[in-house]
């Protein structure tokens, strides 16, 4: 699958994406997860379908058998026109984690408000550079903070604490890669912009039945929030098994402008609103002296001020059941940025 390199976006701006796969015994470790990930960086580059760009997990997994040895990994870069897999040395094994290894922190900041956050990309460049400054000041690795001054991941590494039976790394919001593999392998639509289900207004995805909350869903800046989104859910689902689906939906998609990246949820069915609805957003650029508006038809119902506006903070609007009542009919629900 090597090729000479054209130079497209992914070879002059770093607008490709890859990933880096352990290979055991020949074969790819956790290699359909692997690929699913390469897969939605893919969507949201527009870099092409996997499988029509001749990246099956049979092609994969082949190629991995033919050319890597038992200890070993692969690397698979895709961009516009290119499609490269090729063998690296692995160099992490027992006498490497019985050592352990030394580390300090970086004075540069892993940027968690970036539209790249949550893809692997070729957009690389300050990981590799801190990881040769890690090495030149004697240290194994190098561990990146966030712009809030959080712990996110090493250099070239992610971050784990074992204490006391129990697991912990640091949360999604502070800049690092979603997963979403059960989700996707029940068939579940995603949203391309969170890589998370798309969710109506009972938090409830395209299959019926089917919740979705917290994480999984988008990344939080705050625990409450996902506490809310899961309560919710929770009171949804449990409508759901004590009343069955709900019949022919008309759900409306919450449309936006102005900068705006994704909503939550995505549709609405008026109808089935049983709460006062709180809708949440993200921007995708630090904005100052704007106004939110969300409106009803042509009308709007609501308008906030708001000095600034950034990527790394969620924003809300509530929406009531009395809004939703005095717009019989309602066919459009909208939210916009605009300048103060």
């Amino acid at each position: 699958m090597t090729q000479m390199v054209t130079m497209d976006d992914g070879v002059q701006f770093g607008l490709g994406a890859f990933e880096t796969i352990a290979v055991e015994r020949g074969k790819g470790i956790l290699l359909s997860r692997h690929l699913a990930r390469l897969g939605r960086s893919a969507q949201f580059l527009g870099l092409g379908d996997l499988a029509e760009r001749g990246l099956t997990m049979e092609r994969a997994a082949e190629w991995i058998g033919e050319n890597c040895p038992e200890h070993s990994a692969c690397k698979i870069l895709l961009t516009q026109e290119n499609l490269m897999m090729r063998l690296r040395p692995n160099p992490y094994g027992p006498a490497r984690y019985a050592r352990g290894f030394r580390m300090d922190f970086s004075a540069v900041r892993r940027n968690e408000t970036s539209p790249l956050t949550g893809h692997k990309t070729l957009n690389y460049g300050d990981c590799i550079l801190e990881h040769r400054a890690a090495a030149a000041a004697g240290m194994d690795e190098r561990i990146f903070l966030n712009t809030r001054g959080k712990l996110a991941e090493g250099t070239v590494s992610n971050l784990f604490l074992v204490s006391s039976g129990r697991i912990y790394t640091p949360a999604l919001s502070c800049g690092l890669l979603p997963e979403n593999e059960l989700s996707r392998a029940a068939g579940v639509a995603l949203n391309p912009v969170t890589g998370g289900p798309a969710v109506n207004e009972s938090l409830e995805t395209n299959l019926p039945g089917v919740f979705a909350a917290g994480n999984v869903l988008h990344v939080h800046d705050l625990v409450d929030y996902v506490s809310e989104e899961a309560a919710a859910a929770g009171r949804a689902a449990v409508r759901y098994l004590a009343q069955g689906a709900t019949g022919e939906r008309h759900e409306i998609p919450v449309t936006f402008e102005g900068g705006i990246r994704y909503t939550v949820p995505a549709s609405i069915d008026p109808k089935l609103v049983q709460d006062d609805l709180v809708l949440r957003f993200r921007v995708g650029g630090v904005m100052k002296k704007r106004v939110v508006k969300l409106y009803l038809g042509d009308e709007a119902v609501v308008s906030r001020k708001r000095p600034v506006m950034a990527p790394g903070e969620m924003e809300e609007l509530k929406l009531t059941k009395d809004m939703l009542a005095a717009h019989p009919g309602l066919s459009r629900i909208h939210i916009t940025v605009e300048e103060a």
